[in-house]
């Protein structure tokens, strides 16, 4: 499988699993303990609670083996009604026509199903090419396209977090499986090995800081389906260790207003932060005590220094600190489907929206 096995689909399910436990345990696994406020000299009761972010990243990873293991290519390639192909490039000649260039038939082994027949898939071979395997020719009375798409990552965000230092993922980094050739372990290694405690009982103005170590902040940045379902998952996972914003213009904005409102509510629900608005760049904080003196002009500076702070810079002019970035701004074809020649079957395709349907 490609994205719903290994980076989407698959992984988010788990680790949501996982969330929906974390949230209805969450009471019961609080630790409780009392400690002295040095500024007040009063006991205070501190809440401890360990994250759950790691113990979703291996069951995340354990379900994906599993599934994988089920779409194997032994466990597919046997099928008498399949045979499996690895080409090293794709064309239409026609529109019920594919030439197969290179053509491996990985079902072989177990008998393969090309024939003649009127109402199968029929096959000729068309010579050799510069790495052994036949030019193939597929006749289909259908043929569906499903060669995938990319996450979208705006230029001005990616330019700016590199610039920073700051760790930039998309849905496909954060949940593909950490032996994936993909997967980055930022989120998972900046917030899910720390516990965080939170205090009760003590004003923000008397709070002794260097008693507890504050909470990671994650930002997401985009407003569809992914975006709400990857902020609500680690709020529920990151809980007392996370502090999760979603930055977009609104929220799920291809449903109805209902919808969205209630979106709205269940993310608040779950202590996402939600701001309506656009990320414009990433800006340096100069100092981790005065978030209000910072660098507005990205370009005109060098790399972040230690004392500096990633912070996302709003539209409005507000900002947002941020220990990790995630940009779930949608996905697009890219040049994925240029190779296919579908201009030979007919088909129209943008590298943005990619195949055009009137349906």
């Amino acid at each position: 499988g490609g994205d719903c096995t290994n980076a989407a689909c698959v992984p988010s399910k788990a680790i949501r699993s996982v969330g929906r436990m974390a949230k209805a345990s969450r009471f019961s696994a609080l630790n409780e303990e009392r400690i002295l406020d040095v500024s007040s000299g009063a006991n205070v009761t501190r809440l401890s609670f360990p994250s759950m972010l790691g113990v979703a990243r291996k069951h995340a990873n354990l379900v994906v083996s599993k599934v994988r293991d089920r779409e194997s290519l032994d466990s597919i390639a046997i099928s008498p009604n399949l045979d499996v192909c690895f080409v090293e490039n794709t064309t239409f000649a026609s529109k019920h026509v594919l030439s197969l260039y290179g053509c491996f038939n990985a079902s072989m082994a177990y008998g393969s199903t090309f024939s003649d027949g009127n109402n199968s898939t029929s096959v000729q071979e068309r010579g050799r090419s510069a790495w052994g395997h036949p030019n193939v020719t597929v006749r289909g009375k259908k043929i569906i396209i499903a060669t995938g798409a990319d996450p979208v990552i705006p230029s001005n965000l990616k330019e700016s977090a590199q610039l920073f230092g700051l760790p930039l993922l998309t849905y496909r980094s954060v949940l593909r499986p950490e032996y994936g050739a993909i997967s980055d372990p930022a989120l998972w290694e900046i917030c899910g090995n720390a516990t965080v405690s939170q205090k009760l009982g003590m004003s923000q103005k008397n709070e002794n800081r260097a008693n507890f170590e504050p909470a990671k902040q994650v930002v997401v940045v985009g407003g569809g389906s992914t975006a709400c379902e990857l902020a609500q998952a680690i709020a529920r996972l990151g809980l007392f260790t996370v502090n999760l914003t979603v930055v977009a213009p609104s929220l799920i904005p291809s449903e109805d207003v209902s919808a969205r409102c209630a979106m709205e509510e269940i993310l608040k629900d779950d202590g996402v932060s939600v701001k309506f608005g656009r990320a414009t760049k990433i800006i340096g904080s100069t100092s981790l005590e005065n978030s209000t003196n910072f660098v507005t002009a990205s370009s005109e500076i060098g790399e972040r220094t230690a004392e500096e702070k990633p912070l996302v810079l709003m539209e409005d002019g507000s900002t947002l600190p941020a220990d990790v970035l995630i940009i779930a701004c949608g996905r697009e074809p890219g040049n994925s489907l240029k190779s296919l020649k579908l201009e030979n079957a007919g088909v129209s395709w943008t590298a943005k929206n990619g195949v055009l349907v009137d349906e």
